[in-house]
């Protein structure tokens, strides 16, 4: 019984020696064409950590976003004493990944046993796809500080990835429509939104056509229908999404300037929403969607209104206060008969 005791004790005093020093990334969600701090963070049981070294990967179209002073990194207090770091940083960016050096020259290692040692600041562009979404921990490595009487022990961490949320914004106005384009695929489907596709009739008019499947080729302007004043988070795709029959143009390569009289952009008046002649000169903004109408067309018509349930999409601004429509899209001077009419992109009920 004795024997089994020592052995027990054995074990015991083994176990507490046990060390669990960890890097890992803290949570973060990133949008595109924005930034988000992300903590790096140590757990440890030792408390005489004196060097930190690895390699840090991102996704595609994230990258570390430098401070108004140049910096990579901010220094937490667990590598400060009295407020003034004692700890030596260095951050090298590399080809595909960032390699972090982090080391002090005193007898004093990294504070506390759990927790942030320094934030970064994360910036992503429209180039992330919301699926492969990893941050990579690479090579990492630790070591104890040396003094006169105990070595200095390395440390080392197996490899680690971290999923992390990456999404892509599209706008609902205040007229619970949007219009949008991006240069990748997008998946709309669990968005809970309508994504429509826009042709011109043989009366000049704009047709809403949906898009069954809420998927969207690279750089296709569309029409966005849900709740106003929303934004909606896509998923990127890696299909092969079949170009639709459209009229609408993408800005996802970039804004665009309005000539005056051909370009048309999504807009509410007191007559409902609907596509309206940009004046001279005003850019289209960034991954919008645009109308553009020439000869003609362009030079009679102040809009373009749409009606996705009826088909009946406006009337042009030089007929607009004198012609209505039936629903069956035939044009009549007065709604002499009983039934329900367009008349300035609005339904209209002659009793």
């Amino acid at each position: 019984m004795k024997k089994v005791f020592l052995l027990g004790v054995f074990f015991a005093c083994l176990a507490g020696n046990i060390q669990a020093e960890e890097i890992s990334i803290g949570q973060v969600t990133l949008t595109a064409n924005q930034t988000a701090d992300v903590e790096v963070l140590l757990t440890n049981e030792r408390s005489d950590i004196g060097a930190i070294q690895f390699d840090l990967y991102l996704p595609e179209g994230v990258t570390i976003d430098k401070d108004k002073y140049g910096s990579l990194y901010e220094i937490s207090d667990r590598l400060k004493i009295g407020g003034t770091e004692y700890f030596s940083f260095a951050c090298v960016n590399k080809t595909d990944h960032y390699t972090f050096q982090i080391f002090t020259n005193k007898e004093n290692g990294v504070s506390g046993n759990s927790g942030a040692i320094f934030t970064i600041t994360l910036k992503a562009d429209d180039k992330i796809a919301t699926q492969d979404n990893l941050i990579k921990l690479k090579k990492v490595s630790m070591a104890t500080i040396a003094t006169s009487s105990v070595p200095s022990v390395d440390i080392y961490q197996d490899d680690a990835q971290f999923e992390r949320t990456l999404q892509i914004p599209a706008k609902i106005g205040k007229s619970g429509y949007g219009s949008f384009s991006w240069p990748s695929a997008l998946d709309f489907s669990d968005t809970g939104v309508t994504v429509f596709a826009g042709t011109r009739n043989d009366k000049g008019n704009l047709h809403l056509e949906p898009l069954a499947d809420g998927k969207v080729p690279e750089n296709t302007g569309v029409i966005l229908k849900g709740t106003a004043n929303t934004t909606v988070y896509p998923m990127t795709t890696d299909e092969v999404v079949a170009s639709p029959d459209n009229e609408l143009i993408g800005t996802a390569d970039g804004e665009v300037e309005s000539d005056g009289t051909s370009f048309y952009a999504l807009a509410t008046k007191p007559s409902g929403a609907g596509f309206f002649c940009v004046s001279s000169g005003v850019m289209i903004p960034k991954y919008k969607a645009y109308l553009k109408v020439s000869g003609n067309d362009a030079s009679a018509s102040e809009g373009f209104y749409f009606d996705e349930t009826t088909g009946i999409v406006g009337i042009t601004a030089d007929n607009q206060e004198t012609d209505s429509y039936t629903l069956t899209g035939i044009k009549v001077k007065t709604m002499q008969q009983k039934g329900i009419y367009i008349k300035n992109g609005k339904k209209v009920v002659k009793k």
